[in-house]
């Protein structure tokens, strides 16, 4: 899907920042991943929902990059849409897991508390680290 498609829906408008903000997006993907890696020994589910938010801030960050931003409901989902259109297809694993932690993070958030393993954390916090690492290399 294209920008042009997106836009079309409605789901992104053109959006101008500045370099200093970008660059604070991803400072507080950075700090969320951080973040999470502290909260591994205090709660599971929020360890998870905070590696999830870096790695949709570092998303977000490429997208206010190429002068565009999210609009109207499921912004989370757009993020991910955006993302799809933009990077290479060998991206498309790491864009499936971030909406597959995307849909983890919304049960714990709304539906269930517990429903986090040790395991699923501490690999969301390495995936998140990761991809925001990638994602700051392509901005």
């Amino acid at each position: 899907m294209s920008y042009q498609s997106l836009e079309r829906a409605g789901l992104i408008e053109p959006y101008r920042v500045s370099q200093t903000e970008i660059k604070g997006l991803l400072e507080v993907a950075r700090r969320d991943v951080k973040t999470a890696r502290e909260l591994t020994n205090i709660d599971l589910d929020w360890a998870l929902i905070v590696a999830y938010n870096g790695a949709l801030q570092a998303g977000l960050a490429l997208m206010y990059a190429k002068g565009y931003r999210p609009r109207g409901p499921d912004r989370h989902k757009t993020v991910i849409r955006f993302l799809r259109s933009t990077l290479d297809p060998l991206f498309k694993p790491k864009l499936n897991r971030l909406d597959r932690v995307r849909k983890k993070r919304h049960q714990a958030v709304y539906r269930m508390a517990g429903a986090v393993s040790e395991r699923e954390a501490k690999g969301t916090i390495e995936f998140a680290e990761e991809f925001v690492a990638l994602l700051a290399d392509l901005i």
